[in-house]
């Protein structure tokens, strides 16, 4: 072997065992410990962000699944881009969120929420309930074409395991006037709770999902199934369904 091809092996050898290094580094639980270079913010705001991130705990398990806990407890699938350094994690909710690599050693993890909002995250101790798993439901879905989709889309109804029918309805009508509404150009408007949101939308594998984005946020909706008169969407990996017509 030529000095130049050794040289070769040698430097990918060491960018993929580097690479790998990251990642391993990256398992196991974390909790937070304090707002990343906290000197530089004021006081108001250090004391509201330490507030928010108070018992903020992330468990990466080595088997691409997650466990987080920011408000409410949240779990899914995670991925790590090398090159650009991010942890992307997709809830069975259907949400997707990243976070960006600062540093990470054995025992720290710095990371940023992007816009100048970084923290640091401490190891803790892995628990018996972080190894249970979320139980995903087969389902049958229902492949759509763009025709289907482009309308304007009111909700019927919204329901949510373990809820009644009566609960079912009363949040429905509390959410108020609800709607998407898909364009050819793959944009689309909607509104909840009289909040109006512009993005894109473009279809799953299959046809048989919608991932829609707004800036750096992302939810999948699957379908369920589609007609002229109806479409049900289930949202994320979950059976909460939503129901809705073109009738207003």
């Amino acid at each position: 072997m030529t000095i130049a091809k050794l040289f070769l092996s040698s430097s990918i050898f060491f960018s993929l065992f580097a690479k790998s290094q990251t990642v391993d580094s990256l398992i196991g639980k974390w909790k937070f410990r304090e707002i990343y270079k906290s000197e530089k913010m004021d006081s108001t705001e250090l004391k509201f962000l330490r507030g928010m991130f108070a018992g903020m705990t992330l468990y990466i398990n080595p088997n691409k699944h997650y466990k987080t806990f920011l408000f409410k407890n949240e779990e899914g699938s995670w991925s790590f881009d090398e090159v650009e350094r991010k942890l992307t994690m997709s809830a069975n909710k259907g949400t997707e969120s990243q976070l960006e690599l600062i540093t990470v050693t054995a025992n720290e993890l710095v990371v940023s929420l992007g816009k100048d909002k970084a923290f640091i995250l401490e190891r803790t101790t892995v628990v018996p309930n972080d190894e249970i798993e979320e139980k995903i439901t087969a389902r049958v879905l229902m492949s759509a074409t763009s025709k289907q989709i482009c309308k304007k889309w009111y909700l019927l109804r919204r329901d949510v395991p373990g809820r009644t029918a009566a609960q079912s309805k009363a949040v429905t009508e509390l959410v108020g006037e609800t709607f998407f509404n898909f364009q050819p150009d793959n944009t689309y408007q909607s509104q909840v709770l009289s909040i109006k949101v512009e993005g894109n939308w473009k279809f799953g594998p299959g046809n048989t999902s919608l991932i829609l984005a707004v800036d750096d946020s992302k939810i999948t909706w699957h379908i369920k199934s589609i007609n002229e008169n109806e479409l049900v969407l289930l949202r994320g990996n979950t059976e909460e369904t939503w129901t809705f017509t073109p009738k207003h």
